[in-house]
């Protein structure tokens, strides 16, 4: 597991089922020293990752809720589609379009789409002129 700040997860498939895959087991890695945050493309993908979480990993339960869900504060994961007041060590964003200014570590989730591509690769030059290092890790295809 990555200890960078600023980490771009480049994944080399552009299928839904990949990036799931990968999303929850990024998640699943992270909770055990971190209370995480997710923020999704928008409140569907949000949705979404929040039915994912009830079942994956198979072997294993992440405690989590959506940011607008009252009864369910601070839990271990927390998502939604902006990034929210609550408190987290680290943070998964599942869109590159936006820099998010964080004192967190950070991890970009960057599949093949090339809308999705080219903002990483403009984001991670935001960074680089910065002064802000960002560390690319390249993950090979899952197979089912």
């Amino acid at each position: 597991m990555s200890t960078h700040k600023l980490n771009f997860h480049i994944l080399q498939s552009n299928d839904e089922i990949s990036f799931e895959r990968f999303l929850a087991g990024l998640s699943h890695q992270l909770i055990k020293q971190h209370r995480i945050q997710i923020i999704a493309r928008d409140a569907q993908q949000a949705d979404a990752i929040d039915a994912l979480l009830w079942n994956e990993p198979a072997e294993a339960f992440m405690p989590h809720s959506l940011a607008s869900d009252p009864l369910c504060p601070n839990q271990a994961i927390t998502i939604s589609h902006k990034l929210e007041d609550t408190p987290c060590e680290a943070v998964i964003v599942c869109d590159c379009e936006n820099m998010l200014d964080s004192d967190q570590i950070v991890h970009y989730i960057v599949d093949q789409n090339p809308q999705r591509l080219q903002a990483s690769r403009t984001l991670y030059k935001n960074f680089k002129q910065q002064g802000k290092l960002a560390h690319i890790i390249k993950h090979q295809s899952q197979e089912n």
